[in-house]
């Protein structure tokens, strides 16, 4: 039988988490021959893969694949390979989604013929309790379609692909996969997605349940780590630079929407260099970086007014040296 969708669920190290997160995934309200749950063992040393074979033994949809160790993008990209779904719902193995949303969501996706579902994220504890929510702000047009440049330029999104539904053969016609080796790997794949997503649609649902845990590699805060990440973030803006002038020569002029997104990781960037890694060398390596790339200085004409007066301080001297004052006075009183 042909399948509606694939789970490609990365798994390393995450024996605490591993059965709650499949267990999510086999409470769904569609017969398990529809389904399938891929689990890529990244070089797991941990009792990980025990875990997943003791689960797969008993529910025939979970298939498991075992890799070196290549990191979060490597594993996911080996998970599309063989993914036969009509969608794909990447999904960490330390969070879990809703009980029977499945069906929902997979008849939202054929009713509207979607490229790209978007739908509630709720950012939880260790003991299930909610932290927050992660969603698109309030004006965006609920159960409407829209397409991606509409989608980047109108309204404010979370990046993260766990919280998204994307038809398979939209992602191969389009030869979308993640960038190896680097942090931030979603903030570089999901707006090269939305550039070429026709049919995008967000459902005002909570379907997954992201965990904040202690000892995850967002919780790292050694500065060769801190640094690792803020270089990363910096080869994403490249990247998508490259996207958006790519587009353009090509005759694809809806690019809006990518370079808002573009201005936003670049004020993003710094606002995480001057709190988590204030040092004027390392933000002159990065202006510099960026005006080579022709992302720096950062537009003054995107986003919101807080966001337009944040830019226009990051574009010059005395603004980035004021910022880094105030950021340190701040990080003082804490």
């Amino acid at each position: 039988m042909k399948k509606k969708i694939s789970f490609i669920v990365p798994v390393y190290n995450v024996e605490k988490y591993l059965s709650k997160c499949l267990q999510s995934l086999i409470c769904q309200d569609l017969p398990y021959d529809m389904y399938e749950i891929i689990v890529i063992n990244d070089g797991s040393t941990d009792n990980s893969l025990t875990i997943a074979q003791d689960m797969a033994r008993i529910y025939p949809n979970i298939t498991i694949f075992s890799q070196q160790n290549g990191g979060l993008s490597v594993a996911r990209n080996s998970g599309l390979n063989i993914a036969k779904g009509e969608y794909v719902w990447f999904v960490d193995a330390d969070d879990y989604i809703r009980e029977n949303c499945l069906s929902r969501l997979i008849d939202t996706a054929d009713s509207y013929c979607l490229d790209m579902l978007d739908f509630y994220m709720l950012r939880v504890d260790e003991d299930g309790k909610t932290i927050s929510e992660i969603y698109n702000k309030p004006e965006f047009p609920f159960d409407q379609v829209v397409d991606g440049n509409r989608f980047m330029t109108d309204f404010t999104f979370y990046g993260g692909v766990c919280h998204f539904l994307f038809r398979n053969e939209f992602l191969k016609k389009h030869n979308l996969r993640f960038m190896p080796g680097i942090y931030h790997e979603d903030e570089e794949f999901t707006p090269r997605a939305l550039v070429f997503a026709q049919r995008v649609m967000v459902k005002q649902e909570a379907c997954y349940f992201y965990l904040k845990r202690t000892g995850s590699i967002l919780d790292k805060k050694d500065e060769k780590h801190l640094e690792k990440k803020l270089r990363d973030l910096m080869t994403v803006l490249q990247r998508l630079k490259q996207t958006a002038l790519d587009e353009e020569q090509s005759g694809n002029h809806c690019t809006k929407g990518l370079n808002k997104r573009i201005n936003m990781l670049s004020i993003g960037l710094f606002n995480r260099i001057f709190s988590e890694l204030p040092s004027k060398s390392f933000i002159n390596e990065v202006t510099s970086t960026l005006l080579q790339s022709g992302l720096y200085p950062v537009s003054t004409d995107k986003g919101k007014f807080s966001h337009r007066i944040y830019a226009s301080l990051i574009n010059h001297h005395l603004g980035i040296t004021f910022l880094l004052f105030v950021y340190k006075f701040l990080e003082i009183w804490k």
